[in-house]
């Protein structure tokens, strides 16, 4: 009995290090603090590279994770993707400030009108097959009434019923038929309007630089607000160099870019910069890319951009 009672003081001793220890470790964790404007937790996924799985985002101003490698994505319907690759060491912090990026609005647009009419039409189509079956129904029982009928009255009465309903449903039946081809045809465009969709999310987010106006060569140029955000024309493809792969360098460069209103590349700043090569190489890839300009008032204009360029080992 006496020897139970000191394996369980033991036991118990033991447990409370262990929490103790733990609590400090997690004490010790390094934290992400996600600096954003207007975007809920789940649109964020976090990921630990290791073994993949994915690490729920609790709070935006400050999460907990064991030291290691991780990317960060965003995925929001109607916004550009994000992700950003980042290693955490014991009693580290990383910041990143990111605020979501829509896509073009006339894209979005153009999928929004088509999804709201193939909407009404698939509302019409159930309305008028629901009605169409309804006077079907209602029209034979006027007929019925009016073959079992003997009164001269009744006869007519239930014989102008049925010819009332039976028209009725004709009309009901070919507003059915034409909601449905209108179905059909708005769900094709709507289907192809969605693919230009993801595949506007799916370009590089195009960051507007918080400067107003700067001076180069002396000439202005200024970061107006903008009606429509410059795109991107084709695929940012930079070519990893040899020196980055052999010392497993990877990360994300920032440029700060000046679109031109004629769509070509300006001014390249470096921002945010990476060693063995990796800067220059995103300048080389960001100077082929050419843009559609950023407009205000209906009109081209120069402008300023960040663009961020992820160099990762797969």
């Amino acid at each position: 009995m006496r020897k139970s009672k000191v394996l369980l003081v033991l036991i118990c001793v033991c447990m409370s290090v262990n929490i103790k220890a733990d609590v400090r470790q997690l004490n010790q964790y390094p934290s992400i603090v996600i600096r954003a404007s207007g975007t809920d937790n789940s649109d964020y996924v976090l990921v630990d590279n290791f073994d993949h799985s994915s690490i729920p985002i609790i709070d935006l101003s400050r999460q907990f994770v064991p030291p290691g490698s991780y990317t960060l994505s965003y995925e929001n319907w109607g916004y550009h993707n994000y992700t950003n690759s980042f290693d955490l060491e014991m009693n580290g912090e990383k910041i990143i400030n990111y605020n979501p990026t829509p896509i073009n609005s006339r894209i979005l647009k153009r999928y929004n009108n088509w999804n709201k009419l193939n909407r009404i039409s698939t509302l019409s189509a159930f309305i008028s097959l629901g009605g169409a079956g309804l006077f079907k129904v209602m029209g034979d029982s006027e007929y019925q009434k009016y073959k079992n009928a003997t009164d001269t009255d009744y006869i007519a009465k239930f014989r102008k019923n049925s010819s009332t309903y039976q028209t009725i449903f004709y009309s009901a039946s070919s507003i059915c038929l034409s909601s449905s081809l209108s179905w059909f045809i708005t769900h094709s465009f709507k289907k192809s309007a969605k693919k230009q969709v993801i595949a506007e999310m799916n370009k590089q987010a195009v960051l507007p630089v918080n400067s107003t106006t700067i001076f180069q060569n002396d000439r202005q140029v200024t970061n107006s607000p903008y009606d429509d955000p410059p795109i991107v024309i084709g695929s940012l493809t930079p070519e990893y160099p040899y020196s980055a792969l052999r010392a497993k360098q990877q990360g994300t460069v920032v440029l700060e870019v000046e679109v031109l209103k004629n769509g070509c590349v300006g001014r390249i700043e470096v921002k945010r910069s990476l060693p063995d090569g990796l800067d220059e190489a995103a300048i080389e890839a960001v100077r082929k890319l050419m843009f559609q300009p950023e407009q205000s008032s209906g009109k081209p204009i120069d402008c300023l951009i960040a663009i961020p360029v992820e160099f990762k080992i797969n």
